[in-house]
């Protein structure tokens, strides 16, 4: 694994700082943002690999940042979190864009999991000349 990075979108401090911890010990490079606006120039600034987001967030949802990163870059991985599993399916979130879907509370192992297999599923989905 190299240093790729990941951007936590969470607007719980408490989520934000968990996984950075975690993902940060697994060898990636991690930013952080509050907010869809924050994650938004993160990613034009910093060539994320994969987006951590939450779904109910002020100001701009995770569904409609998921929407505005695929338009930006499609190629970056998008993993959306949520505790409202009733309400937000991995349906609805794969239909939006997302690559896979975490339900809150989560299991650190379950996310190490995830976000290995979609960093491997965007490398190997990345056209030659991007390798």
């Amino acid at each position: 694994m190299g240093q790729e990075k990941i951007l936590i979108v969470d607007d719980l401090e408490e989520i934000r700082d968990v996984l950075s911890t975690f993902l940060e010990d697994e060898g990636y490079k991690v930013y952080k943002a509050e907010d869809g606006k924050k994650a938004l120039n993160i990613i034009k600034k910093k060539g994320i690999d994969l987006v951590l987001t939450d779904v109910r967030m002020p100001e701009m949802s995770g569904y409609e940042l998921t929407r505005t990163i695929k338009k930006i870059n499609s190629t970056i991985g998008i993993i959306i979190m949520t505790a409202y599993t009733s309400v937000y399916t991995e349906g609805d979130v794969r239909k939006i864009g997302a690559d896979d879907f975490i339900s809150k509370p989560f299991n650190l192992a379950d996310v190490g999991e995830k976000v290995e297999r979609v960093m491997f599923q965007m490398k190997n989905l990345k056209p030659l000349s991007q390798k």
